[in-house]
């Protein structure tokens, strides 16, 4: 097959789950781009990859999500009295990213992506120089 993506969906449609890459791939048509992002391995104690539980996608917890007007970006806006420590996310992310980071927010740039994250559970993420709003959800 010529695209490495359609063996991949075939992989998974016939239940060889085992046999998927294990790398996260965007695709830029228009620029004929593409981005690959190797994962980590399954972690046994993850209620989404190891119990398939999806309470985002389920509808369990609201978020809303608004495309920001000239900013090439999206905002995501989880439920009220979310709060995110904000010096645990810069922990974690600071392997991976320049950051800056303020009492109300935490800007975190990796690979042309910004992601701001705001410490009463907004975000708002980007990719840098596109055209179009990027989105990216996280716990």
């Amino acid at each position: 097959m010529r695209f490495p993506y359609s063996r991949e969906a075939l992989k998974i449609l016939s239940g060889a789950h085992d046999r998927v890459c294990r790398k996260i791939t965007s695709v830029d048509l228009w620029e004929n781009q593409h981005h690959s992002v190797n994962l980590p391995p399954i972690n046994p104690d993850c209620p989404c990859c190891a119990r398939h539980e999806f309470p985002f996608l389920d509808g369990l917890f609201e978020a809303e999500v608004a495309t920001l007007c000239g900013r090439n970006s999206v905002q995501i806006r989880r439920q009220e009295g979310i709060h995110i420590d904000l010096d645990s996310l810069a922990q974690r992310l600071g392997p991976l990213a320049r950051l800056e980071q303020n009492r109300f927010l935490l800007r975190a740039a990796i690979d042309g992506y910004q992601l701001t994250v705001f410490s009463d559970g907004r975000a708002a993420a980007d990719q840098l120089g596109l055209g179009y709003p990027l989105f990216i959800s996280f716990e």
